[in-house]
């Protein structure tokens, strides 16, 4: 399987389960960079479950260089991080840290769906953080209504209540 110019493809052919398509339109991408490019987005695929094809665009537009990297999951929305910088490598580092947040960002979603699915049979469904600290604050209301009162009265008819 040959590819079109300009466009380089990794993975399938060298037993990865990500197949990683490399777009390159008026930019200078090494076959370093295209293979550090290669092994992070890996990587970072590992953490994202289901994970099956990536897309990077290294773009050249006179002093700048932009990288689009999108991964692409089945009945998922797929997640683009972008990247500019004067350099490739820089643009490469800001696109690749844009979808490593991105991706814990997805992750942490994953994992409150799974807790509220979990808290689901309670009539209180919220994080047991949340139900601790409400269960806290209704117990000090309690202790401090159950404080003993003493009425004072004051000559001249000024009355007050003090906590014992």
């Amino acid at each position: 399987m040959s590819a079109p110019a300009g466009v380089s493809q990794r993975g399938a052919e060298e037993g990865s389960p990500l197949h990683i398509v490399f777009q390159i339109h008026h930019a200078d991408a090494s076959e370093t960079l295209q293979q550090k490019a290669a092994r992070a987005i890996e990587k970072l695929a590992t953490r994202l479950r289901g994970a099956v094809d990536a897309t990077v665009r290294i773009a050249g537009d006179g002093a700048m260089q932009r990288v689009d990297i999108t991964l692409r999951r089945p009945r998922r929305k797929a997640l683009v991080a972008a990247g500019s910088d004067r350099q490739v490598d820089g643009a490469l580092a800001q696109a690749l840290a844009a979808l490593e947040s991105q991706i814990a960002h997805v992750r942490a979603a994953g994992l409150r769906r799974v807790r509220r699915l979990m808290d689901g049979g309670r009539p209180d469904a919220r994080p047991a953080r949340a139900r601790r600290i409400a269960a806290g604050n209704a117990a000090d209301a309690a202790a401090a209504a159950a404080v003993p009162m003493v009425l004072l009265t004051v000559e001249g008819g000024a009355e007050g209540a003090l906590e014992a």
